[in-house]
């Protein structure tokens, strides 16, 4: 587009000084010089155009950072979890081995998710595969547009997809997800089920969903402190997920636009299995202490397994 600029304000005044050289010569031919002036004129405005456009995109484009890191951990036989990453997920032979995965991106639209797969056996890990599979879908088709009515539909529609092939298998399924669309200026954050976005900025670590679960909605209501909420026996009892059946639940999915982003702002996606084995305080400490985007994934995932590594952890 520079180029394109550049060459057009070349362009411009090369006919200006033809025209200036024209009119000398042939002063009878005045309006010809006049509509050169014009033309010209033009050619200018449009160059100034599109180097501003350019000028303004390359101020405002970004460059993500991320790494994922996925562990079946020390108890559970399989993974269920899954995660996208501007594409890139694990297929359903390769889950139980894990990933470790890192990129920089500055693409006007970015996808990043991790999903919980619940069900036991195969059945959680088809649905996160399916989850991940549709964003694969959704990723190709947003070009660079996006708004909250296209997300909450694939929300539906992905739901939906799970509860049938489901119904079809004879077996209950379904998979949480914490989701982060970048669709340049915008920042969405979206979620449903106990999957979880946290939000770190200058040393400071905030939760950014609220779990959708009775136990929260307790906790909400004060009936609960958090501290009793993470050993309730009912923690795991979620009410929104992919793959609820529609004509018992309505799926009500958390979307909301991030207003503030700023630099060397982190944004940190996860299954339960990492919030389950250490509390906020513990995440803090080692976002803290951690000198890159990728050893922060290694090391959350390192203390969720030496704290008991009870569920499927990726970060």
């Amino acid at each position: 587009m520079k180029r394109v600029a550049f060459f057009m304000i070349q362009s411009a005044l090369s006919l200006c000084s033809t025209a200036r050289a024209e009119s000398f010569i042939f002063s009878q031919k005045s309006r010809s010089f006049v509509l050169m002036i014009i033309v010209a004129c033009v050619f200018i405005l449009v160059g100034i155009a599109y180097f501003c456009i350019w000028n303004y995109k390359k101020t405002n484009s970004i460059t993500i950072e991320v790494a994922v890191k996925s562990d079946k951990g020390n108890v559970r036989q399989n993974n269920e979890d899954n995660f996208f990453l501007n594409g890139r997920t694990m297929a359903l032979q390769d889950m139980d081995n894990g990933a470790m995965l890192s990129q920089q991106c500055k693409k006007p639209l970015q996808i990043y998710a991790v999903c919980d797969g619940m069900g036991g056996e195969e059945a959680g890990e088809e649905a996160s595969c399916i989850a991940v599979e549709r964003l694969t879908e959704l990723y190709s088709s947003l070009g660079h547009g996006m708004d909250t009515d296209i997300f909450k539909r694939w929300f539906v529609e992905t739901s939906d997809d799970i509860f049938q092939k489901s119904q079809n298998n004879k077996r209950k399924s379904g998979t949480t997800i914490a989701c982060c669309l970048w669709s340049n200026p915008k920042l969405y954050l979206a979620h449903v089920g106990d999957s979880r976005i946290y939000l770190f900025r200058n040393g400071e670590l905030v939760r950014m969903t609220t779990d959708h679960s009775e136990v929260e909605r307790m906790v909400k209501m004060g009936v609960i402190t958090p501290e009793e909420a993470s050993r309730h026996p009912r923690k795991h009892i979620i009410s929104q997920y992919l793959g609820v059946s529609s004509s018992d639940v309505q799926l009500d999915p958390c979307i909301i636009e991030f207003p503030d982003l700023q630099d060397n702002d982190m944004l940190l996606l996860c299954s339960d299995g990492l919030t389950d084995m250490l509390d906020d305080n513990a995440l803090q400490q080692i976002l803290t202490k951690a000198e890159s985007v990728q050893q922060a994934t290694e090391l959350l995932v390192k203390y969720a397994l030496k704290a008991g590594g009870h569920d499927n952890v990726t970060v």
